[in-house]
C-alpha cells in the first residue's frame, strides 16, 4: 500500500478534512504584538522553491536565531537566518533517513539539533544543524516507544524530548538519543487525559503544557507528568479556543497558544489567565489563516506558522524581561515598570539612581543606557501606546 492510501485510512487525514472545512471565525481587535517581518516576504501561492513553502506547519529557532520551518506539504525542513533568507533545506518525500511523509512538529535542543516529527513514518528524526542525519527512533504501533500519528514535539531544558502520540493519546518522553524514558496521558476529556494532544512546551520549573486540541484546552503538568491545572474551553471569547495546536512559553513563563480556528494568538500567564490577543482572519501582515506553529526566541520574539498563507510571521512581543543586574541598552522609547512589593531600582547614564514602586514606571528615551541595580520584577515595554502591564 503506498504512503497516500495509507495516510487517508488514518484520522489524521480525517482530521485535515475537517480542518479545512471548518469556517474560520474572525475579529477586530487591535493587536498586542508588532508584525516584524514575513517569509516570504510577499503572499502567493504555494510553491516548492527554496524559501517557499506549501502548508508550513511548525517552526523552530536555534541560538543563534536561525529558523526552522517544517515544510509539511514539501516534505522537507528549510533553514532561515534570523532576518528571513534563505540558508538551506533537506528531506524529499519518502520513508528513508532523512525523507519524510508530511513532516510536522520541530523542535531544537541545546547544541542546536533539530528533531523532526515525520508523522507519515510514525517516528522522529534527528539531524545536526546543517541538516546531516543523525539518529531515528520510533515505529508504529501503542507499545512504549511507538507511536500512532505523533503531531508535536518539545525539547526541555535538559534535552530531554516528549512527543506528543497524538494516536495513543499521550505524551512519551525520550533521552536525547531516543531511549524511552516514561510515559503518562490517556484518551479521554477528563484531566490528564487527551484528545489529539499537539503542542509542548516548558516553563523555567520544568513544568510541562500540552495543547489538548480537540479538547479544546491546555493543560500543565509537573516534570513527572502529573497533573496541575487547565485552562480553556471551546469558543471565540477572550480565553476560549477553538483546537488549539501548538504553545510557546516566553522568559516570564505567559503561555502563547496558537488559536487555530479563531486564527488568533492568545496570551495566559503560567496560571492560565487570560492577558491578550493578536490576529484575526486574513493575509494581511499580522493576521492568519489557520496558524498552526509558535516558537519564541530568547528576546521574547514570537514566530508563528501561518499554514494557510503559506509563510511564516515574526512578531514582537511589545513587552520582554530585562536583566535582574546589569547593563541594557534601549533600542526604542521603553517604559520600565514594575509590578512586584519590593520597589526595584535602575540608574540611567550613571547618573542618578531611579527607585520605581510597585505599579510605577518610568519612560526612557531612546539610545539611553540602562544600568539595573535592582531589578526583581522589572519589564521594559516598547513603544508609548501600552500602560498596564501583566
Amino acid at each position: 500500500m503506498d504512503w497516500k492510501n495509507q495516510l487517508t485510512k488514518t484520522p489524521y487525514f480525517v482530521l485535515f478534512i475537517v480542518l479545512i472545512s471548518i469556517h474560520l471565525f474572525s475579529y477586530s481587535d487591535p493587536a498586542y504584538a508588532e508584525f516584524i517581518f514575513s517569509i516570504p516576504p510577499v503572499i502567493g501561492p504555494s510553491s516548492s522553491d527554496d524559501g517557499k513553502f506549501k502548508f508550513p506547519e511548525d517552526v523552530a529557532v536555534d541560538s543563534s536565531g536561525n529558523i526552522y520551518v517544517s515544510d509539511g506539504g514539501n516534505h522537507r525542513i528549510q533553514k532561515f537566518s534570523s532576518t528571513g533568507e534563505f540558508l538551506l533545506k533537506f528531506g524529499t518525500q519518502g520513508f528513508g533517513d532523512s525523507q519524510f511523509i508530511a513532516p510536522l512538529g520541530i523542535g531544537v535542543d541545546s547544541f542546536d539539533n533539530i528533531y523532526v516529527v515525520d508523522v507519515g513514518n510514525n517516528r522522529i528524526q534527528k539531524f545536526s544543524s546543517s541538516g546531516g542525519f543523525l539518529l531515528k527512533f520510533g515505529t508504529q504501533g501503542s507499545d512504549d516507544g511507538q507511536f500512532f500519528l505523533p503531531l508535536g514535539i518539545g525539547v526541555d531544558s535538559s534535552d530531554n524530548i516528549y512527543v506528543s502520540d497524538s494516536g495513543n493519546s499521550r505524551i512519551q518522553k525520550f533521552s536525547s538519543a531516543g531511549a524511552f524514558l516514561s510515559t503518562f496521558g490517556s484518551g479521554g476529556v477528563d484531566d490528564g487525559q487527551f484528545t489529539l494532544p499537539q503542542g509542548i512546551d516548558f516553563d523555567s520549573s520544568g513544568n510541562i503544557y500540552v495543547a489538548d486540541s480537540l479538547n479544546n484546552r491546555i493543560q500543565k503538568f509537573n516534570a513527572a507528568g502529573d497533573f496541575l491545572l487547565k485552562f480553556g474551553t471551546q469558543g471565540t471569547d477572550d480565553g476560549q479556543l477553538s483546537i488549539p495546536t501548538d504553545i510557546a512559553i516566553d522568559s516570564l513563563d505567559n503561555i502563547q497558544v496558537v488559536d487555530s480556528v479563531n486564527n488568533r494568538i492568545q496570551k495566559f500567564n503560567s496560571e492560565g489567565a487570560f492577558l491578550s490577543k493578536f490576529g484575526m482572519s486574513s493575509s494581511a501582515n499580522g493576521d492568519f489563516n489557520g496558524p498552526q506553529g509558535i516558537t519564541v526566541d530568547i528576546f521574547d520574539n514570537i514566530f508563528v506558522a501561518d499554514r494557510g498563507n503559506n509563510r511564516i510571521q515574526k512578531f514582537s512581543d511589545l513587552s520582554c524581561s530585562i536583566p535582574n543586574l546589569g547593563d541594557w541598552i534601549v533600542s526604542e522609547d521603553c517604559e520600565i515598570s514594575t509590578d512586584e512589593i519590593t520597589p526595584a531600582s535602575v540608574m540611567i547614564q550613571n547618573n542618578s539612581v531611579v527607585t520605581i514602586n510597585s505599579g510605577g514606571s518610568l519612560t526612557v528615551p531612546s539610545g539611553e543606557n540602562i544600568i539595573i541595580v535592582d531589578g526583581s520584577g522589572l519589564k521594559l515595554i516598547q513603544g508609548s501606546t501600552l500602560n498596564v502591564l501583566s
